[in-house]
């Protein structure tokens, strides 16, 4: 057993680091793992914002299909 006390400080330094290094990764990881989802929900909303002004940008195709739409609803009877 050494009683050097410097050596005991040195120990203990070694410890704190190794805990300080645990914790942090730690909360690292939790992090990580609570902001995943998150990023993975505002890629899919910003992913979604862009086919949306693509569609708007294909203006004529919705315009179409919404007035065969229509057609489709007068013939059955339904009058718009």
């Amino acid at each position: 057993i050494n009683n050097d006390p410097q050596d005991n400080q040195w120990q203990g330094t070694q410890n704190l680091v190794l805990k300080t290094g645990q914790w942090y990764l730690g909360c690292w990881m939790h992090f990580f793992r609570t902001f995943r989802p998150i990023v993975n929900m505002v890629k899919l909303l910003i992913k979604g914002n862009l086919q949306l002004s693509r569609n708007a940008s294909n203006r004529t195709t919705f315009h179409r299909t919404r007035s065969d739409f229509m057609d489709t609803l007068q013939y059955q009877g339904a009058a718009f």
